[in-house]
């Protein structure tokens, strides 16, 4: 009876080890093989939850932006390899949207308003004086803004709807059509479920005017620096490489959420 006892006792704890080694598979599988909007609902609660989003209608941010030095090595007057220059963007959803930074020490806005582009200098003795112009730059403007918004807010209701791919199946990694030629990738971290980077591609110019044409390229947006601000996680640090250049490397020093704009705030002056 001893004996029998002994081997009752082991083969019940065989059974408890193995049952438990399936309840931990189990679980990483589910963990894996969420849903995306299963995803999509965790990562906004870890931005500050629905609500709180779908209440933002507006936003400034203003920094700087930090540019390689194009003629670092090249000319001996430039000394510093990088150089910063202040930048501002102006959101109001859902299609007003420009950034304003200096372009040979001059104001630069670049974006767009409803269906009107914005692409102006500032020029001393003159008034806006529009630089070089194609009519589908307002196209590229709309895609940016539609990212950016993806990226920051997880917000899907911009300019252009992004439409979640709902066959996707991981805890890290959401894909959306919709916002641009390409479908883009958001991806999350996966202890804080704060987005970490959009993947997306786009087609270069190869030409000097009209839409572009030529092979499509890799180009990427991170964020980090993630603060609270008004109950959401806002990222402070943006930054944009296309084909392995970087177009964008933004430190945000203030963001505000709801100012008052109105969209004639955006019509060209």
């Amino acid at each position: 009876m001893r004996c029998y006892g002994v081997l009752v006792a082991a083969i019940l704890g065989s059974t408890l080890l193995a049952l438990e080694g399936l309840g931990e598979r189990a679980f990483g599988q589910s963990a894996q093989n969420q849903s995306a909007s299963a995803t999509l609902k965790a990562a906004r609660i870890a931005l500050g939850g629905e609500s709180k989003l779908a209440a933002v209608n507006s936003l400034i941010m203003r920094g700087e932006n930090r540019r390689p030095n194009q003629l670092y090595g090249v000319h001996p007057d430039a000394k510093e390899q990088y150089s910063s220059e202040p930048i501002e963007i102006r959101v109001l959803l859902p299609d007003n949207y420009f950034k304003m930074t200096l372009s040979g020490g001059y104001p630069w806005r670049t974006g767009f308003s409803g269906k009107d582009l914005i692409y102006e200098i500032d020029v001393p003795g003159d008034h806006k004086v529009a630089s070089f112009v194609s009519p589908e730059m307002i196209d590229e403007y709309r895609t940016e803004l539609a990212r950016l918004m993806l990226l920051m807010l997880l917000r899907t209701d911009t300019v252009l709807p992004a439409k979640l791919h709902d066959s996707s199946e991981s805890s890290t990694r959401l894909e959306f059509n919709g916002v641009g030629e390409f479908p883009v990738i958001v991806n999350l971290d996966a202890m804080s479920h704060l987005p970490k980077s959009l993947n997306y591609q786009v087609r270069i110019h190869t030409k000097m005017s009209g839409p572009p044409t030529g092979e499509s390229i890799n180009a990427v947006m991170t964020v980090d620096d993630w603060r609270e601000v008004n109950g959401l996680q806002l990222p402070h640090h943006l930054l944009e490489t296309s084909g392995g250049s970087i177009r964008y490397d933004i430190h945000f020093q203030s963001i505000e959420i709801n100012p008052p704009l109105k969209p004639s705030d955006f019509k060209k002056k």
